[in-house]
């Protein structure tokens, strides 16, 4: 049981934290966006040290031993060698701040799509119809076309009618009978793991300077609660049954493992991703764009939940057509247009789906930034 003094001593402590937090540098914005080592680069924020000893300044995790000039709002400083493209930080004695978009160390690829293409359900002949819609444009130098797909069984029998999940990189006029790049047998794709164990491989695999995921399958935002109650599954919910309180939101449907995924999990995975590429030696990396290829999961919650891991989402309102993104038409564009950032290509999907179809459909941009 509490005292006085003990709640006291709590609130004083929550207190203290608060002001510790909102004492620690902020990152407004920089400029140059991008630059090889050596290039000036002024950060531009909020308490910031007059002292340049007193501010420790990395690229990703590289620390950048050349601090120019600074004061309380301006940081100038040299990209230091061996930085790769991340996030910039600075660091005092009142906490850290990071920016929200990436410097880009150019070099190598551009873009990296990622496609987690859920096709273990009834959507299975659109999965394959989408795959070879990316491979009638394929991968380049400057953009990577990575897929994790899962097929299943009874739905559609051509390209080998081979079940389980396979990862990919996608080149023109590739199928999905194809030699995969691993063939990793029947991988529940409603586990949070599976897709954060994707997103780890492809970032180390195929470096870029930006990255973007799409999420493709069902969706179902606002899940009817009596719906989830009634629907069994191959692993406890996060909640245990008997003590649901809340409307829960759910994307990418594994028929074979009778599961899926909660917007929770989604936010755990692509979390824990950024954590185990850190871990792993990687430098700092944001999603530029988390895109959501299925139906009603344009929401602020979906939104909000992925604030920390990307700078836009992209998604859809309304119920999603069954042949969902046009890819080709929107990988031409990254294709032709690799200098695109994040805004670029979300606008980019957003124009492309609406001019796929006549009527009747929802799609939407949001900047986590707002």
């Amino acid at each position: 049981m509490f005292t006085k003094k003990s709640l006291a001593s709590i609130v004083l402590l929550v207190a203290a934290l608060v002001i510790l937090s909102s004492c620690a540098p902020k990152i407004i914005s920089f400029t140059p966006e991008t630059g090889v080592a050596g290039t000036d680069v002024t950060i531009n924020g909020k308490r910031f040290k007059q002292d340049a000893a007193d501010n420790t300044v990395k690229f990703g995790d590289t620390v950048a031993a050349d601090i120019v000039s600074s004061s309380t709002t301006k940081i100038i400083v040299k990209v230091p060698a061996g930085a790769l493209t991340g996030l910039i930080s600075v660091e005092t004695d009142r906490g850290i701040g990071y920016s929200k978009e990436n410097f880009i160390i150019p070099g190598g690829a551009k873009w990296t799509l990622m496609v987690y293409l859920d096709a273990d359900n009834n959507l299975e002949s659109a999965g394959i119809d989408d795959f070879l819609e990316m491979a009638t444009v394929g991968s380049s130098a400057d953009v990577n076309i990575v897929v994790q797909m899962d097929r299943t069984v009874g739905h559609d029998n051509s390209f080998g009618d081979w079940t389980g999940t396979r990862r990919f990189l996608i080149n023109e006029d590739d199928t999905p009978d194809m030699a995969p790049l691993s063939d990793l047998g029947e991988q529940n794709m409603g586990h949070p793991d599976t897709l954060r164990d994707f997103v780890v491989w492809a970032v180390e695999n195929y470096p870029a300077q930006h990255y973007a995921l799409s999420i493709w399958n069902h969706g179902d935002g606002w899940r009817n609660l009596i719906e989830r109650k009634l629907m069994p599954r191959a692993r406890a919910p996060e909640t245990p049954r008997g003590e649901e309180t809340i409307t829960l939101r759910t994307v990418a449907s594994d028929d074979q493992d009778n599961d899926v995924l909660y917007m929770k999990e989604v936010q755990d995975a692509l979390e824990g991703a950024k954590s185990k590429l850190e871990e792993r030696g990687m430098t700092k990396v944001k999603l530029d764009l988390v895109g959501f290829d299925a139906c009603l999961m344009g929401m602020i919650e979906v939104s909000y939940a992925l604030r920390n891991v990307a700078n836009f989402m992209v998604g859809s309102e309304w119920l999603e057509p069954g042949d969902g993104w046009p890819y080709d038409t929107i990988l031409t564009e990254l294709k032709n247009t690799p200098t695109f950032d994040g805004s670029d290509l979300s606008g980019v999907i957003v124009t492309k789906y609406g001019l796929a179809y006549s009527s009747g459909i929802t799609q939407a941009s949001v900047d986590m930034a707002k």
